[in-house]
């Protein structure tokens, strides 16, 4: 669908990084704006291609490993091919997964959502994550989760628009939140700390600062990103580049710049003595 550059919508992340997928829910100012920053970084849907793929990976693992049966998934599926839980059906057949719900904040992208699917296995409410107290009401106001049982919460892109203080806060709520044996499936902007990675951040963060597109995004160092899971214990390999984030198989791709930029981690919240 592509739709006047003047056409008015609040997500315009979620449309750059389903056009850097692939996908077509795009403006013409995303297009824009992807070319931009591809004469920067001419890799640059690695970004959103590593953090799909490492989402993929973790919620097999959160599902069919540690036997996780609810989650929660910050964002409207609208990923180019199949929705981000259908992803999840190889851990499935090792145990029953039993609800689904994206949680989403835009009205138009949480009305596709919800046309987008397929099944009857996941509901999408419109709601905004990251303002826990409000998203925690309408869950609740659904009955799809139950709080006293652990859940995984998928939350692609929410701390690295956070500040400090305000993705510490956010983390603590949660903590305070979910049930022991819970976890997180977060991504984050990466710095990893190299001399030649320096200048490409610089110039990425200039790009959505002048489009307004990404604005006020945050490029941690991985020990700052650690720091941000106080009271959690990190799932080896712990705060890593996606792609090597339990990787499918030997990475025999050539690794680009921007496969340094973004981490994967996933944490389980402690449970108590």
């Amino acid at each position: 669908m592509i739709v006047p550059a003047n056409a008015d919508c609040r997500q315009d992340r979620a449309r750059l990084w389903n056009l850097m997928l692939g996908g077509n829910e795009a403006y013409e100012q995303d297009r824009l704006v992807l070319g931009k920053l591809r004469e920067i970084a001419p890799d640059v849907e690695r970004l959103a291609i590593n953090e799909a793929e490492f989402i993929e990976r973790a919620w097999r693992f959160v599902v069919g490993v540690r036997g996780i049966d609810q989650v929660i998934y910050c964002g409207a599926p609208l990923t180019p091919e199949h929705p981000p839980h259908t992803a999840a059906w190889e851990a499935v057949a090792l145990r029953q997964l039993e609800r689904v719900v994206y949680v989403e904040p835009d009205m138009l992208l949480a009305a596709k959502g919800a046309g987008y699917l397929a099944d009857r296995l996941a509901t999408v409410l419109r709601a905004d994550l990251m303002d826990l107290e409000d998203a925690v009401e309408r869950i609740n106001r659904s009955g799809e989760i139950r709080w006293d049982e652990p859940v995984a919460v998928v939350a692609p892109g929410v701390l690295h628009w956070l500040g400090d203080d305000a993705a510490r806060a956010w983390m603590r709520d949660l903590s305070d939140l979910v049930a022991p044996g819970s976890h997180l499936v977060a991504s984050h902007f990466l710095d990893p700390e190299l001399d030649s990675s320096v200048v490409l951040i610089e110039q990425l963060l200039q790009v959505f600062d002048r489009t307004g597109t990404l604005s006020g995004g945050f490029f941690r160092r991985r020990a700052a990103i650690e720091q941000l899971f106080d009271g959690w214990e990190l799932v080896r390999p712990g705060v890593i580049p996606a792609q090597g984030w339990w990787p499918n198989g030997p990475q025999l791709r050539r690794e680009t710049p921007c496969d340094r930029l973004m981490a994967g981690v996933v944490a389980q919240i402690r449970r108590s003595p």
